[in-house]
């Protein structure tokens, strides 16, 4: 008696026939499993591709803005170094020769030629009066006599 109500029970409890809701419970269990597995690969796996694509893109910014930023430098220091140079010359004349001398076409002319053998850059080399008039010029231009008292 004992024992046929423990096997009935043990029937009923571990019954392993397949009914309808047992079947819709296990394929909606598979379904969450499979989500879950889904979710639980894929968030660290956005996660780790967003990261990278982040800290890819500032390694990438900056290993591109090094070189550019020493081009830069140099050239900053290029065109100091021409602007400096330029202005020694041009100080150097301006100590070496009188406001008289410079003011004679011929004599510019002359410092002019040898400044251009010496320094390429020099275009044109003219002298203006505290008034702000263009005393004497030589060059390519037709700068002689323009005023300049209007310009800061």
């Amino acid at each position: 008696m004992f024992w046929d109500r423990w096997l009935h029970h043990m029937k009923t409890t571990f019954s392993f026939e397949v009914d309808e809701s047992s079947a819709d419970r296990y394929r909606i269990l598979r379904r969450n499993l499979i989500i879950l597995m889904a979710v639980m690969t894929l968030v660290p796996l956005v996660l780790m591709a967003a990261i990278n694509y982040y800290e890819y893109r500032k390694v990438l910014r900056q290993e591109l803005a090094k070189p550019l930023r020493n081009i830069v430098n140099k050239t900053k220091h290029s065109f100091e170094f021409f602007i400096a140079e330029r202005k020694s010359a041009v100080s150097f004349i301006a100590r070496a020769y009188g406001y008289q001398e410079l003011a004679d076409p011929l004599r510019l002319n002359h410092i002019y030629r040898v400044v251009r053998q010496e320094f390429s850059g020099f275009v044109d080399l003219g002298l203006i009066n505290a008034q702000g008039v263009q005393v004497n010029f030589v060059g390519p231009y037709d700068l002689k006599d323009k005023d300049y008292s209007d310009q800061t």
